[in-house]
């Protein structure tokens, strides 16, 4: 209640459904709190369509930069196959040992080259702007007005989380921690993705798409308690 700004309303509703003489404000009362609870689900859901379009946007830029890198891959796994077999066809017409054993070495150094090239390809890249990035609000648990104070409350509340010892949004910041970035603080803390944009690689950008993905759901999760609340205002309950 607090968070939705219904605290006093919420009490006074309480008070006002112990008196059977008051059923037209209690009910002028209760359609207020409700319309309140339901603007602030809707908070919930606005920002999560906002990320979920995000997301979708990093997938389709992610497929777009791996199809490209997998041709390139493709590319130098058939160049190191040709020049193994000229190196070996090479080798057959030509009668001087020593010239058998340069082209030999020759080819052979030509091959591991582009097979170094193909296990560790630098791959594609493209630059990807986004001054209004709700992971760096995460990431600095600092909110900038970029998300509303009321659902920004009910990131930050410890109580609202399931142990209640950590809020939502430092919970999500340590799993990006350990799972996104494999326990490396520092590379995260210097990722693009906490920035206002950047040149992304195709694990940078699926990185980003995870922690969208992960920060829409904590949003979304936040209704069970709307629900909660709207059935506890019910009158009987």
């Amino acid at each position: 209640m607090y968070a939705a700004g219904i605290l006093h309303e919420g009490m006074r509703l309480v008070q006002l459904q112990n008196d059977t003489t008051n059923n037209l404000q209690v009910r002028q009362l209760s359609q207020h709190i409700q319309s309140k609870i339901l603007l602030a689900n809707a908070e919930i859901h606005a920002v999560a369509a906002e990320l979920d379009c995000e997301g979708q946007r990093i997938d389709q830029l992610t497929q777009y930069v791996e199809a490209i890198n997998a041709k390139q891959t493709a590319r130098l796994t058939v160049t190191s196959i040709v020049i193994g077999a000229a190196t070996g066809i090479a080798g057959s017409l030509v009668s001087n040992a020593n010239w058998v054993k340069g082209i030999a070495i020759g080819g052979g150094i030509s091959g591991a080259g582009i097979s170094i090239a193909t296990l560790n390809p630098k791959g594609k890249k493209i630059e990807l702007a986004h001054k209004r990035n709700l992971l760096r609000n995460v990431w600095l648990q600092e909110n900038n007005n970029d998300i509303t104070p009321f659902l920004w409350l009910m990131l930050t509340e410890k109580r609202i989380s399931n142990a209640g010892t950590r809020a939502i949004l430092t919970n999500l910041k340590h799993r990006w921690i350990k799972y996104q970035f494999d326990g490396d603080e520092a590379a995260a803390a210097t990722s693009v993705n906490f920035t206002n944009g950047g040149i992304y690689r195709a694990d940078e950008l699926r990185n980003r798409a995870a922690m969208i993905n992960q920060l829409r759901v904590e949003i979304l999760s936040l209704e069970q308690y709307i629900h909660i609340l709207l059935q506890e205002l019910q009158p009987g309950q």
